[in-house]
């Protein structure tokens, strides 16, 4: 009887008790619990080793990792489903490995992202971690990964650009992760986007997810809501010659890569400077383009949704400011305001076509900002640049100021910080219409740069506004307001100014230079 009592038992233990440990297990895998001590583990190893999260070569801030705080930083989670794993692609085409010891086909189990700046427009640094299951401690360490136990044995390993050249202290942003990657299953041909955030688990609180650009939004049907033209033909139209009168002209351009970088934010930035230009600087409404990445045209200005395009690609963008520029007697004064992601090369971003992987037809770099822009005929041309990075343009005009000035003899750009920084929430934006339009008389750019300056100095702005040096040192373009008229007037006087002149004879019977941009 006892014998057969001890084989009830045995039996109990294998049927009974065996699914209730295992349920236990798998709750504690895949459950919040387990994303706890994950993220737990991985945060004591930061405060240790704060320069394990970032990739070899990039700068290393300590302070921003010692004493973290989990509330400013905004998670990112993904795990694949059973018998189906993860592949990471970052949009850094030259990227293939994500980390120094290839693993499993270099897929993974899960994975999770930590934004420690979601105040910050992309790119900015971000932190990447792989996790594998079922590898053991020794393993793992020698992978240079954190072993965690969340009731089997898992290993997390940072990701990194591995093989990162750029090691001399100027170049070292260029070996950050800086953007939120797309993670998809290996069986999945389509691509779909598995990485989301998520505000809080069991014991923990992070920065809140804010709003989402749906995918929908990015790729806007032919509807009367859509800034997408469905006819591949209409776009702005622009003028070769002009034969009675010149005006004021302004691009207003805002990129957009994918529903993790966009933000609603960019097109508030168009409407604000949309505003400004009209109501301020009397600009007219149909002479102010505006192309934007994403997003609806609802966002936009009532009567700025006239003239908007929706800009998939920089292709429209181009031709039409390199048109713009070359034309004859049309443009006095042409603002070009550029918002959106960008790259740490200081490249607009455009839409991602699905491989989460950037090509040429997506990037609008400086370089070809410049060859679009050089010889324009305009009077005065001035670029406003908020967003990350932006200085790598100021580098780059400035670099080709000195050795061809003639070629940007009437051009003065702005930017929101240097080339290693950030551009924050829309600071820079808010602060340049701001500063435009505060006081009874009118202001300089130059002063309205100045005041930015100072201001960010003052409140301990983490980023430093740039501005070129020289206007080409043949014009006074900064010493003017954005419409070309001159400082100080009365906002009185200002208003009943007229936005387009008569074009004098003299200046039609020129011939246009040989070197011009036509």
């Amino acid at each position: 009887m006892a014998s057969l009592l001890v084989k009830i038992l045995c039996v109990v233990c294998m049927y009974g008790f065996g699914p209730l440990n295992s349920n236990f297990v798998h709750g504690a895998t895949d459950s919040s619990l387990a994303w706890d001590i994950r993220i737990r583990e991985t945060l004591n190893k930061l405060q240790t080793r704060p320069c394990w999260g970032r990739s070899r070569g990039s700068q290393c801030d300590d302070s921003m990792i010692v004493g973290m705080d989990t509330r400013k930083m905004r998670l990112f989670i993904a795990q694949g489903q059973k018998k189906s794993s993860l592949r990471v692609v970052l949009p850094d085409r030259r990227q293939r490995r994500l980390t120094s010891r290839s693993h499993r086909n270099d897929s993974y189990d899960a994975v999770f992202v930590l934004d420690p700046y979601p105040d910050t427009n992309f790119g900015h640094v971000v932190f990447i971690f792989l996790v594998d299951f079922d590898v053991n401690q020794t393993v793992c360490r020698n992978m240079n990964g954190v072993p965690v136990n969340t009731g089997r044995e898992e290993c997390i390993r940072r990701a990194e650009k591995v093989h990162c050249k750029n090691r001399i202290a100027h170049r070292q942003v260029k070996c950050e992760i800086n953007f939120i990657p797309l993670v998809y299953s290996v069986n999945d041909g389509k691509r779909k986007q598995l990485l989301h955030c998520h505000g809080s688990l069991s014991t923990r609180q992070f920065a809140r997810c804010g709003k989402r650009d749906d995918q929908n939004e990015l790729s806007p049907p032919c509807s009367g809501n859509s800034a997408h033209r469905c006819s591949i033909g209409n776009r702005p139209k622009s003028q070769d010659f002009c034969f009675h009168t010149t005006c004021d002209h302004a691009v207003l351009v805002s990129g957009g890569w994918n529903p993790d970088t966009n933000h609603p934010r960019y097109r508030q930035n168009l409407h604000q400077m949309w505003k400004l230009l009209r109501s301020e600087m009397h600009y007219k409404p149909e002479k102010i383009v505006t192309f934007f990445g994403q997003g609806q045209k609802s966002e936009l200005n009532d009567r700025q949704r006239d003239n908007s395009f929706f800009a998939r690609n920089p292709t429209g963008v181009k031709e039409y400011i390199k048109k713009l520029c070359g034309s004859r007697n049309c443009a006095d004064s042409i603002t070009l305001y550029l918002t959106g992601p960008s790259t740490s090369d200081g490249a607009l971003l455009f839409q991602d076509n699905g491989d989460g992987i950037t090509d040429d037809s997506e990037l609008y770099t400086p370089k070809q900002l410049l060859e679009d822009v050089k010889n324009c005929t305009a009077t005065r041309l001035f670029i406003v640049a908020d967003y990350s990075y932006s200085g790598a343009m100021i580098n780059r005009i400035t670099s080709r100021m000195r050795r061809h000035p003639d070629q940007f003899k009437n051009l003065v750009a702005t930017s929101s910080g240097s080339w290693d920084e950030y551009s924050w929430k829309s600071e820079f934006t808010d602060a340049f219409v701001r500063h435009n339009k505060e006081g009874r008389r009118t202001k300089c750019v130059a002063d309205v740069f100045e005041e930015i300056k100072q201001e960010f100095h003052t409140k301990g702005a983490l980023s430093t506004p740039l501005k070129t040096p020289r206007d080409g040192g043949r014009s006074n373009t900064t010493y003017t307001t954005l419409s070309g008229r001159r400082c100080n007037e009365t906002r009185l006087t200002a208003k009943f100014s007229r936005p387009c002149q008569l074009i004098p004879i003299d200046k039609l019977l020129q011939k246009p230079a040989p070197n011009g941009n036509n």
